[in-house]
């Protein structure tokens, strides 16, 4: 079969940024939370700038490799088939642990969320699993990183949206979040 057309630099750029950011940015709150601000800023910015040298190693590795570009590739050049296997392994590895990560973010969502919205009507846990499982499944045997564009188009504008209600609930109790409350119903919760 042919080979699909390689994604565009704007599909390129959505799917990086969902890769980044990815569901470790939700649990930024908690971490800052447990290790206080100044070096919880300073852990991001750590973690930020090892991102961009290693990016940066990539990107060098990738210009000497050639074109097209891949893991395997540069693999096989470093140390041959047998590292190549290895990388392999660990990018199937990497991309498994993204999606399991992402379907139980999903699922759990849902079902706390949809009880919001349906009510007493919202199905339980299960089923949340199954519509995830059923909208998981056809995306992830696209051929082409193209046609996920618009997934991660979504996937960072709801980053986006529960980074700014993040943002609204740290605000100090007299502002906008006032009247705002993230745990109405269960005042005896553990703050772990």
């Amino acid at each position: 079969p042919p080979r699909p057309p390689p994604p565009s630099l704007f599909s390129s750029i959505l799917n990086m940024a969902n890769t980044i950011m990815g569901t470790g940015l939700l649990a930024l709150p908690r971490c800052i939370s447990l290790a206080g601000l100044v070096p919880g800023l300073l852990l991001i910015v750590l973690s930020a700038l090892i991102n961009v040298g290693t990016n940066v190693f990539l990107s060098d590795a990738a210009a000497v490799g050639g074109h097209p570009a891949s893991f395997n590739k540069l693999a096989v050049a470093a140390g041959g088939p047998a590292l190549a296997l290895v990388t392999d392994a660990a990018v199937v590895a990497n991309a498994l642990g993204a999606g399991i990560t992402y379907a139980i973010v999903a699922a759990d969502g849902l079902t706390l969320g949809m009880p919001l919205l349906l009510g007493a009507a919202s199905p339980g846990h299960q089923a949340w699993v199954l519509v995830v499982a059923a909208i998981i499944t056809p995306l992830s045997l696209l051929r082409s990183l193209d046609a996920l564009r618009l997934t991660s188009l979504l996937a960072v504008l709801i980053l986006g949206g529960i980074s700014g209600l993040v943002l609204l609930y740290a605000l100090p109790a007299s502002g906008p979040a006032a009247d705002l409350d993230p745990c109405p119903a269960d005042r005896t919760a553990s703050p772990v």
